[in-house]
């Protein structure tokens, strides 16, 4: 007997990176450079439309009064257009890059380089808990 499909909305063309918060710590996969890969769509008509051309950060194990921050490190806040960071709070388990708003160019890859950092917010500054540094590589397409 087949199992049955089920409808997922919204994640069309977009790869997943799973982020596990763990007795306090950030679990990431993939999180090595070149695990995960993009593509910019630039000419339509030439594009593979199978690629996938954003990143979704799926988050599990935030606590009450935690929130997990995706901030770029200088020099590559451009890429998709992004605030200067996205913030996942705790109650919310996901949140996309969008698409790469600037072309790779010449040497037909780029990685974009940001930071994920787990926060406790009780009342007054947040404080970092802990902090890791994965990458994304993004390629032009075609």
């Amino acid at each position: 007997m087949a199992r049955r499909a089920e409808t997922i909305l919204g994640i069309a063309n977009q790869v997943l990176v799973q982020v596990a918060i763990v007795n306090g710590e950030i679990r990431c996969f993939p999180k090595r450079s070149g695990e995960v890969l993009i593509f910019n769509a630039w000419d339509p008509a030439r594009s593979c439309p199978s690629r996938p051309r954003e990143v979704r950060w799926v988050v599990h194990g935030l606590q009450p009064g935690q929130f997990l921050r995706i901030e770029p490190k200088d020099g590559s806040a451009q890429m998709f257009g992004l605030p200067v960071a996205l913030d996942i709070p705790y109650g919310f388990n996901s949140i996309s890059s969008g698409v790469p708003q600037l072309r790779v160019g010449g040497t037909g890859s780029l990685k974009w380089d940001y930071n994920l950092v787990l926060f406790e917010q009780n009342g007054g500054a947040p404080r970092e808990l802990a902090r890791l540094d994965p990458g994304i590589v993004i390629k032009d397409d075609p």
